[in-house]
């Protein structure tokens, strides 16, 4: 197979990308679902090219590169900060993120909570 580049047009390369990217898995953690929100960002931006140059609308070619650099430039930035002060939260959720913080706990020699029953009410005073 050639690894030569082929004119395909726009379109080619719309698909192409599309491909490459459904590989892509992160985490469910804050950084998977703000990449999920940046991809549908991205495709609102190039929804919003296409139509302007359908119609030939100036500002809402405009508004869509704005945005579109707004996606591609601010949330992986907000990612890596958030990533680098949080990093269990950026990628694991739910059940994960908690065995994450125990493991984290337990490296420290700090012991673990144990269940016990719960404790009963202070008794009533009584009334004067």
């Amino acid at each position: 197979m050639d690894d030569q580049p082929k004119d395909r047009g726009v379109a080619g390369l719309i698909v192409e990308l599309v491909t490459r990217l459904q590989n892509i898995k992160l985490g469910h953690g804050v950084v998977g679902r703000n990449s999920q929100i940046a991809w549908g960002g991205i495709t609102l931006a190039l929804a919003g090219l296409v139509v302007s140059a359908v119609d030939h609308v100036i500002w809402l070619a405009a508004a869509s590169m704005a945005l579109g650099a707004g996606a591609v430039i601010l949330v992986p930035c907000l990612n890596v900060y958030f990533g680098n002060k949080n990093p269990g939260a950026a990628l694991l959720e739910g059940a994960q993120l908690l065995t994450y913080q125990q493991m984290t706990l337990a490296s420290k020699d700090v012991p673990a909570i144990q269940p016990s029953a719960p404790m009963p009410p202070p008794p009533k005073e009584p009334e004067k």
